[in-house]
């Protein structure tokens, strides 16, 4: 089977007829961590890029003990990624 055709085959298991895939997927102990440490690494990253972009864009002092905390946080997530 070409990888087109594979791709094809497998984003039709999603569709909204058909959602029992997902939920088998869902239902699965790692995926659920994953979830949450993707989703803690991107909240974590937007933290820290909300504090430079005040500071670059508002002028707002750099709060570095934030940044710290923030780039602490993120390489948590990564560690149990």
């Amino acid at each position: 089977m070409s990888i087109t055709k594979q791709y094809q085959d497998d984003a039709g298991k999603t569709d909204s007829t058909n959602y029992q895939p997902v939920v088998d997927r869902l239902s699965d102990d790692k995926t659920a961590r994953l979830i949450h440490y993707s989703l803690g690494l991107a909240t974590e990253a937007g933290e820290f890029q909300d504090a430079v972009k005040r500071y670059i864009a508002y002028g707002k002092d750099l709060d570095n003990t934030n940044l710290k905390e923030e780039v602490g946080d993120i390489m948590w997530y990564i560690a149990r990624i």
